[in-house]
């Protein structure tokens, strides 16, 4: 009975869902991202205990690995197998205690990951400037990160569907890189140059949207269509790739989950919620491959035509970078998403008559309608009669 209960409700939800690539930053589909591993003379048992016990309620599993080395020493790995050194113990004491408390008391807590957790059920996405020594390099970057939020508030009204919050912005000194060791290797940047300045987009639950953005790339039409992405419904007919960027290392207990379901509306731990997304995401794009990157602003951002907006005339991204990357191929969501014109239909010019609409779309409307008005009334039936039945 539950379980037929379970598939008439599946039913019912792959007809109505509405989430936004923002929704599904707060769903999370494995315990753990990251491993925290230790090796060295430990006890297998007492040493896992205690990792588990440094780890509770985060994204972090712990894994040991038992050695005849002298020191016990803690790495974080990335499921790519990447190794980041933690620290180690002095070898000279039977209790590594002190020793883990220190080396791990980062990998999980840190100013830039607090503030991350305080805003993101109230921000749409945060922008993270990671600041370099060159002054110029760090205007540069704060003048594309303005000029991005400018015109994604200007075509806000037209959308659909408003953005949920504003787009909060946080600068990392470059003073601050050490004590953000941790977030910056989990993000990939604990190599960039000191000079150098780079940016960093996330969304739910500290989940990175596309690769860091450093040189070349730190324009505003990357940063542009990274928030655009993150607004889109999930149903949109976009690559999957959003999907498997980690989110930093971090704590989410059981408040944090309370709040979250209160605020989004839906649990995000949900099995229907979770049953939903795994459909979503199983869908994929086989003809697109890579981080979704921008190759044309009037292409990318929703069917606008070039030079629609104020402030970009044309697409401020390097050569290399068109013939690098694909951009978007669609951003046709249907009713009720964004549903936004896809590339391939050319963009209606302004004063043209509407009745040279296809009138085939046209026809096929009603017919859509009803074939979900009955798929709900079959669906409630079915419910009513199995309910009945039991």
């Amino acid at each position: 009975m539950k379980g037929l209960l379970f598939f008439a409700g599946l039913m019912t939800l792959q007809l109505v869902c509405r989430y936004t690539v923002r929704d599904i930053g707060f769903v999370s589909l494995v315990d753990a991202e990251w491993v925290v591993e230790a090796t060295g003379p430990v006890d297998s048992q007492v040493e896992l205990r205690a990792l588990e016990a440094l780890l509770k309620d985060a994204n972090v599993t712990a894994r040991v690995q038992p050695s005849n080395d002298l020191a016990t020493r803690w790495a974080l790995v990335s499921k790519d197998g990447l190794r980041l050194d933690l620290g180690q113990s002095t070898g000279e004491s039977q209790d590594d205690g002190p020793a883990r408390v220190r080396s791990l008391s980062g990998v999980l807590d840190s100013p830039l990951r607090a503030n991350l957790s305080a805003n993101m059920l109230d921000a749409f996405a945060t922008v993270v400037l990671v600041a370099g020594t060159d002054p110029e390099g760090v205007r540069h970057a704060e003048e594309q990160i303005d000029s991005a939020i400018e015109l994604l508030r200007e075509i806000e009204p037209n959308l659909p569907r408003p953005l949920a919050g504003e787009v909060a912005v946080q600068i990392l000194p470059a003073s601050e890189r050490e004590t953000e060791r941790v977030a910056l290797w989990s993000a990939g940047l604990l190599d960039l140059d000191p000079e150098q300045s780079a940016l960093i987009m996330f969304y739910g639950r500290m989940k990175r949207v596309g690769e860091p953005l450093v040189g070349e790339r730190l324009v505003t039409a990357e940063i542009l269509s990274a928030l655009a992405l993150i607004g889109e419904s999930c149903e949109c007919d976009t690559d999957r790739d959003w999907a498997a960027e980690p989110r930093l290392p971090h704590r989410f207990d059981a408040e944090q989950h309370d709040l979250a379901a209160t605020v989004l509306g839906f649990d995000p731990a949900s099995p229907y919620v979770l049953a939903e997304v795994t459909r979503i995401l199983s869908r994929g794009s086989a003809e697109r491959t890579g981080t979704r990157a921008v190759a044309d602003l009037g292409e990318v951002l929703f069917g606008y035509r070039e030079g629609g907006l104020a402030g970009i005339d044309r697409p401020p991204v390097p050569e290399e970078t068109h013939a690098e990357v694909k951009g978007i191929d669609s951003t046709g969501g249907g009713t009720g998403d964004w549903g936004f014109p896809d590339q391939s239909d050319p963009v209606q010019d302004v004063g043209q008559d509407e009745d040279d609409s296809d009138p085939f779309t046209f026809a096929m409307a009603p017919w859509a309608l009803l074939i979900f008005i009955v798929a709900c009334i079959v669906v409630a039936a079915l419910i009513v009669l199995l309910g009945r039945r039991s």
